[in-house]
């Protein structure tokens, strides 16, 4: 017995996309995580136009941090903002 990496992907798929939010809508990125009951966190990591990015979702926040060298516009949690390079943005839940 062993693990099948394609059923990995499809998990992450279903964690990333399903609990973690993650849309792309007209083009652009939006986050806006809902957390199963029992969930205290969940991050992970996306590349989005091949810049690198951090989320982190908690019952009361949620974290973004771009780790690339170009700035993202992105929606999160309703609000549009411009994430510049090496920043982070968190918003209250």
């Amino acid at each position: 017995m062993g693990i099948h990496s394609a059923a990995m992907g499809g998990i992450w798929q279903n964690v990333v996309l399903g609990f973690g939010g993650v849309r792309l809508v007209g083009g652009k990125l939006q986050i806006s995580p809902c957390l199963p009951e029992g969930w205290s966190r969940l991050e992970f990591p996306l590349v989005f136009r091949g810049t690198p990015l951090r989320v982190a979702a908690e019952r009361n926040r949620v974290v973004v941090e771009n780790r690339g060298t170009v700035p993202v516009a992105l929606r999160l949690c309703g609000k549009e903002l411009e994430l510049a390079a090496g920043s982070r943005y968190e918003v209250g839940l």
